[in-house]
């Protein structure tokens, strides 16, 4: 009978701690099972797209800022082109042109008073040789500009203004290479009116023919359009540049951002043949640089996160602002 009470206490007696966990295991280790492959299959999915999408952003990058590179190449290989012609022609070409056409104009001014000169005829040194028309490489640099770039504002201005400005360059060479055998000396018409019609100065006698002098003034500050044009474009592609590289460093930290090209005129400039600003700074100063709007503190907090993510997307934590700086 003792016995039998002691069987009856003992199966009354509550269930152990290691019953406790048995009961537990038995109700929650199935879903347990479940949710472990699920979670490793959503951190491995996020793993694996933040892999492809900084290998999207390495790949876009990479590739435009070596469009960047060939556009500043060009533009470098326009203004080069153009910087020859005017040191070989066009510098020399106006330089006598100018000078003759003062002398002409003394000369006259000297003659109408009765002023003693040193000859009563004058002899002007004038330059008939036709000039090969160059070509520019102005319409692919405008193709990779605004085709194959992100630029905005002056940038995109600078590569058409330099591609109508090459263009006109070479249709106003044409037309003073046409002109040029209708100075040849011909029956009926003599030196002085060869000399006035070259010169673009009034005879007193017809009106005044101003064709080949405007052609000359034109083609001048037309190459120095495109010298001034080309060099300012190089050096706002070079800017742009930087900043994809910047932008690629700040994204991808451990890697190293692909190098972009720099140009330098210091050699052409202190040769006098980079006209100045002064001419151009209405253009220049026409697209205003606005400064980054700044960012919300939500905006902030959710780049911080967006980058962790990135870089380490099994982590929930966030990076720490610098110090100073406030989310």
């Amino acid at each position: 009978m003792q016995l039998t009470t002691d069987v009856v206490v003992l199966a009354q007696t509550p269930p152990s701690a290691w019953a406790s966990a048995w009961e537990w295991a038995k109700e929650y280790v199935k879903p347990a099972a479940v949710l472990i492959p699920l979670a490793s299959a959503y951190f491995g999915a996020k793993t694996a797209q933040g892999t492809a999408d900084r290998n999207k952003f390495r790949d876009e990058l990479t590739k435009e800022i070596r469009n960047t590179n060939a556009s500043i190449s060009l533009a470098f290989a326009v203004a080069n082109s153009a910087m020859a012609l005017q040191r070989q022609h066009i510098r020399d070409l106006k330089a006598d042109f100018d000078r003759g056409r003062s002398d002409l104009i003394e000369f006259k001014r000297r003659l109408a008073a009765r002023e003693p000169q040193a000859n009563n005829r004058f002899e002007p040194e004038v330059r008939l040789n036709t000039l090969q028309v160059p070509k520019f490489p102005s319409s692919a640099l405008r193709s990779h500009v605004l085709d194959r770039l992100s630029v905005t504002g002056r940038a995109l201005h600078l590569a058409i203004t330099l591609d109508e400005n090459v263009e006109h360059l070479q249709d106003v060479m044409e037309r003073r290479n046409s002109l040029v055998p209708t100075f040849a000396k011909t029956e009926g018409v003599n030196d002085e009116e060869i000399v006035h019609r070259y010169y673009g100065v009034d005879t007193g006698k017809s009106a005044t023919d101003t064709s080949y002098a405007d052609l000359i003034d034109g083609m001048a500050s037309t190459l120095d359009a495109v010298i001034f044009f080309a060099a300012a474009l190089s050096s706002d592609l070079h800017d742009h540049g930087n900043a994809l590289a910047a932008k690629f460093r700040k994204r991808l930290r451990w890697e190293d951002a692909p190098r972009v090209h720099s140009v330098n005129f210091a050699t052409q400039k202190a040769s006098g043949l980079m006209p100045g600003h002064e001419n151009y700074d209405s253009i220049m100063k026409a697209f205003v640089k606005l400064p980054p709007v700044p960012p919300s503190r939500w905006r902030r907090a959710l780049q911080i996160v967006r980058l962790r993510r990135a870089d380490d997307p099994t982590s929930s934590g966030m990076d720490v602002p610098p110090e100073g700086q406030k989310l």
